[in-house]
């Protein structure tokens, strides 16, 4: 019962309140599968006729004992019988509705518990999130030229110094950020960090959103917290209150899990080194924020340390690329496109309206073949020296052309638009020839970024392609 949510409610409206609700679901990652309804009538007739038949089979086990038992009891004396039945039926038609919404949760709860059992025992190889809503099929007509491709991703040599390092040799392994980040040395970097010491204490953390996912939090240090740390550093020399600044700040960035414990605090307290007694005193009021600074420092460095070794890499040869993503069998999806030559039975319709735009225009084209919109986090993405790029489209045309195509509306116009486009269009150089990308901003932006398009640009390559 407690693994279920139950809403309560009856009136003219009971009807629309549930489809309301039923939205919210959906939105929330929800399928109509997910919940159950009882009518309200039927629900008042069930407990009713429940209640009913709890009072009768009491009362009848109660004659039975009755008439059966010849003993007499002298307290039983002056007793009135129909005030206790009065009095028990009362009780039982006040908690008649709960022992019915217990017997149907419990009903509902084995339903559902029964299905879901069902459909991991025949996807075996999907995953339980993704199993609880329906699965569409790559449609029969785009089978054959579905299962051909297979979409490249970059990768590097494979090296090993096992006994099986001359077989090895001719592997590859997929390029990691771990891999463009040997021989980052944080000790050895720039140590130039500016400080605004008029700033707001504030306590940053990261907090966890999920598999594999997180995000920095800020909270207000207490009065409490400053006080101490504040009576610490007063009493302490220059190499206190040295150490206990980067004490702190060490342990608020222990979780870069991509940087070493001693390297990192070898930079901090370099770093610290030329700040005088009040400026540390100063520091200790707004740490979480000296921390943070820190952090924005430290993640530049790895980032373009990482990106020159991904140039690097590009310019020298080493960075290859190998078959990789096939298409799945199957895909799930809370709401549905209406454009024609979609690669599965639905395709995802959860759109912003420039990717509406952009994709009725594509799929509307003679030449293609189909599309797919690519999902995030589970579907092809290209690797990058930062994050992982998840394209937003990927279209077939009859030439035998892949064309990755990712949106960019003015209003997602964001910092990392640049680097995708970077990426992407290394991806597209070593590729192959029928492998493109693009990256499309509408038509009325004025000042496209370096390296993207317009969409009506677009829409004229892809009739010759």
């Amino acid at each position: 019962m407690l693994n279920m949510s139950y809403v309560l409610t009856c009136g003219e409206n009971f009807n629309e309140t549930i489809e309301e609700v039923v939205k919210g679901l959906n939105h929330s990652g929800y399928s109509r599968r997910d919940y159950r309804r009882v009518e309200s009538v039927d629900m008042q007739r069930q407990m009713a006729g429940r209640d009913h038949d709890v009072q009768q089979e009491l009362f009848e086990e109660h004659e039975q004992e009755a008439a059966q038992s010849n003993e007499t009891d002298d307290l039983s004396d002056g007793l009135d019988i129909s005030q206790i039945k009065e009095a028990v039926s009362t009780s039982l038609s006040e908690q008649a509705p709960i022992y019915e919404i217990t017997r149907l949760a419990q009903e509902q709860g084995e339903d559902y518990r029964m299905e879901l059992s069902q459909e991991q025992d025949s996807n075996q190889n999907i995953p339980l999130s993704m199993s609880r809503t329906p699965q569409y099929k790559i449609r029969e007509e785009f089978q054959e030229v579905a299962s051909a491709i297979v979409l490249p991703n970059f990768c590097i040599p494979f090296s090993d110094n096992s006994l099986f390092s001359a077989a090895a040799s001719e592997l590859q392994a997929p390029l990691s950020r771990k891999y463009l980040l040997e021989g980052f040395e944080l000790s050895k970097k720039d140590k130039v960090i500016s400080f605004d010491l008029n700033l707001e204490a504030r306590a940053l953390d990261i907090e966890g959103r999920g598999k594999d996912e997180s995000s920095i939090v800020a909270t207000n240090l207490n009065r409490y917290q400053q006080q101490t740390l504040l009576s610490i550093m007063s009493a302490g020399s220059h190499k206190t209150k040295l150490s206990t600044i980067a004490g702190y700040v060490c342990k608020i960035l222990s979780k870069d899990d991509e940087i070493g414990a001693k390297d990192l605090r070898e930079y901090v307290n370099s770093v610290l080194e030329s700040k005088s007694d009040s400026e540390l005193m100063r520091m200790a009021n707004i740490l979480p924020s000296v921390a943070d600074r820190f952090r924005t420092k430290i993640t530049r460095l790895k980032n373009d340390y990482a990106a020159q070794r991904f140039q690097d890499i590009y310019d020298d040869g080493t960075l290859l690329v190998k078959p990789e993503y096939h298409f799945p069998k199957t895909i799930s999806c809370a709401s549905q496109a209406i454009y024609p030559k979609g690669l599965y039975e639905v395709e995802d319709g959860n759109m912003d309206k420039f990717e509406k735009q952009v994709i009725d225009k594509v799929a509307n084209l003679d030449n293609v073949i189909f599309w797919h919109r690519n999902p995030s986090r589970i579907g092809f993405k290209i690797d990058g020296y930062v994050n992982n790029h998840y394209p937003d489209f990927i279209v077939v045309t009859k030439n035998g052309h892949v064309v990755i195509i990712e949106t960019k509306g003015r209003q997602l116009d964001g910092s990392d638009s640049q680097y995708k486009i970077e990426i992407g269009r290394k991806w597209d150089s070593l590729a192959g020839q029928q492998y493109h990308y693009f990256m499309v901003f509408p038509d009325d932006d004025k000042d496209p970024l370096e390296g993207a398009m317009s969409e009506s640009r677009l829409i004229s390559l892809l009739k010759n392609m």
